[in-house]
């Protein structure tokens, strides 16, 4: 688990006895996890997918949804660059469902996407 990040809390609370291993990346992670110092990882699957494939992490398979909230996903902008605000927006209207489809896929491909927070183990 990576220490402050959005679920932690979540997840110390409502799993007390569950024995943590902070890392200090979501790349470590699934490493520790697939090199058999974890035994599992809650990460967000997009994320995943694209380290797993770009580390060659073939061992690693999508477990279940994790079952957490997954935030207020969003794109943050500066402040002091409100054009592209409106640009993004603009933007993101203008994508249809298959191409919504499209991206996911390309992002997400071959793993089982269940949820947004998803928890992963070793084959």
């Amino acid at each position: 688990m990576r220490k402050g990040f959005y679920h932690s809390k979540t997840i110390n609370r409502g799993y007390p006895d569950i024995r943590r291993y902070y890392v200090t990346s979501l790349l470590k992670g699934l490493k520790t996890l697939s090199t058999h110092r974890a035994d599992g990882i809650t990460i967000n699957l997009g994320v995943a997918s694209h380290l797993i494939r770009d580390h060659n992490l073939l061992n690693l398979v999508t477990e279940a949804d994790a079952g957490l909230d997954s935030g207020n996903i969003s794109i943050g902008v500066r402040n002091d660059w409100p054009e592209l605000t409106s640009i993004l927006n603009k933007t993101l209207d203008t994508i249809s469902v298959e191409e919504h489809r499209r991206i996911k896929n390309k992002w997400i491909g071959g793993l089982l996407g269940i949820g947004i927070e998803t928890h992963f183990r070793r084959r």
